[in-house]
């Protein structure tokens, strides 16, 4: 017995025996019993993956501790890099609508072919950051003057650090803003500047205001924050001390009201729209009802035929008498034979 069961485990592969007890933490490649291995952690896990690598490796660093706060102190040399990846960008908003990123690309194809494509990315709130290969790029679009994609004005605005959507797009606006008849002697750098401090922040003239090749009115590009009445003029004074009221105008002037906080929208003309909104008709389902009078005029339809067959079948010289209004002992029954299945009364004339 002892015999045949120790030939029954020679006959079994020893390495086979290995591998399934390795398997199960039983014995190391020795074969003798090993300790439990330590539980790796979940960075040692995902340090050789594939989404590692696409990605990029962080590292602890102990945050700073100020009483009761945890604060995590950012340096300045990270910063400026970030900074400097986004300083050819540009923030687009476009009024009543929020378009794709591909409608936004074959607007740039078709509107800005003078510039290299740039990135487009599209933010959850509804605008667009756009980053531009070169800083010559941007400053091109910038300085051309207002946008419109496919009709709806756009917001464009040089991208910045402390950039807020809800604090700068929806409040404060870059316009074009034009001085008509604006003395020549004026339009130096220092005086549009000062000119364009009383609406709001200027940032540029464009080319024609600048190298003066157009004398009929200054044109500049001023920040404006359209929650306060935009002046239709200004009061200027040379260094004599005299004064002059300066007509203002504008390329685009956006409709803001305070009720709803939002830029182009106009209160006042959704009020009408909800107010002239019909109720919703009641949907009427026709359902088919058999009515008497379908059922008389099929009878009468039934007499007509039966007469002209009767006229059909009399022989000359003979008259139909009609017995519709006697007993209804004279019948047609057309259980009959097929030559007695007309039943006439006929009355005969002497010839």
């Amino acid at each position: 017995m002892l015999d045949a069961i120790s030939a029954k485990a020679s006959s079994v592969n020893p390495e086979s025996m290995r591998i399934v007890s390795r398997k199960l933490n039983m014995v190391g490649d020795s074969g003798f019993p090993v300790a439990d291995k330590p539980q790796s952690s979940w960075a040692s896990k995902v340090r050789g993956s594939l989404l590692a690598t696409k990605g990029k490796a962080l590292s602890y660093v102990a945050p700073v501790c100020i009483g009761d706060k945890v604060i995590a102190q950012l340096q300045q040399p990270e910063i400026d890099k970030c900074n400097a990846q986004w300083a050819n960008a540009v923030v687009m908003f476009v009024l009543g609508e929020t378009p794709t990123i591909a409608s936004v690309l074959r607007f740039i194809a078709k509107e800005w072919s003078q510039v290299a494509t740039p990135k487009v990315f599209l933010h959850d709130e509804g605008y667009f950051v756009i980053r531009f290969c070169s800083l010559e790029d941007r400053n091109s679009i910038l300085y051309a003057g207002p946008e419109y994609f496919y009709g709806k004005p756009a917001i464009i605005k040089q991208w910045s650090s402390h950039f807020s959507f809800q604090e700068e797009v929806l409040k404060v606006i870059p316009l074009w803003v034009r001085f008509p008849n604006l003395p020549l002697n004026c339009w130096g750098e220092d005086s549009l500047s000062r000119i364009g401090s009383v609406i709001g922040v200027p940032l540029f003239a464009d080319e024609c205001t600048t190298q003066q090749l157009r004398i009929s009115f200054a044109r500049i590009l001023v920040e404006v924050d359209v929650t306060n009445p935009l002046p239709s003029s200004i009061t200027i004074a040379d260094p004599s001390g005299q004064e002059f009221e300066q007509v203002v105008t504008y390329d685009w002037k956006p409709d803001y009201y305070k009720k709803c906080c939002l830029v182009g929208h106009n209160c006042e003309t959704c009020a009408k729209k909800v107010n002239n909104v019909r109720p919703p008709e009641k949907k009427i389902v026709k359902k088919w009802v058999p009515k008497n009078v379908q059922q008389a005029s099929h009878q009468a339809m039934n007499q007509q035929q039966q007469q002209q067959q009767l006229q059909q079948t009399t022989p000359v010289g003979t008259s139909i008498v009609d017995h519709s209004d006697d007993d209804a002992r004279w019948k047609i029954d057309a259980r009959r034979t097929k030559h007695r299945e007309l039943q006439q009364v006929r009355t005969t004339t002497p010839i």
